[in-house]
């Protein structure tokens, strides 16, 4: 909502999976690219630090570039 008010376009993935699949998918429409990715950490299906390693694992393959994932989470414990 912060980031709308500040008019900037924003996407939400309800899990890890379905932020993979909308990263891939912007990948072939260059005008949907991402500029950063706010990964959280717990998510139901696949969690961000899965998800954020398929993102590394993706990019070292296809030889594509490096993809900013910034790690966000609400919970309060040491991990």
């Amino acid at each position: 909502m912060m980031l709308r008010r500040q008019k900037h376009h924003t996407a939400v993935a309800e899990n890890g999976q379905i932020a993979l699949e909308m990263l891939y998918n912007s990948e072939k429409e260059a005008e949907k690219m991402f500029d950063v990715v706010l990964m959280d950490l717990q998510m139901p299906v696949m969690d961000g630090l899965e998800a954020t390693r398929r993102i590394r694992a993706h990019e070292q393959s296809h030889g594509s570039g490096h993809q900013i994932v910034i790690g966000v989470s609400a919970n309060s414990d040491n991990e």
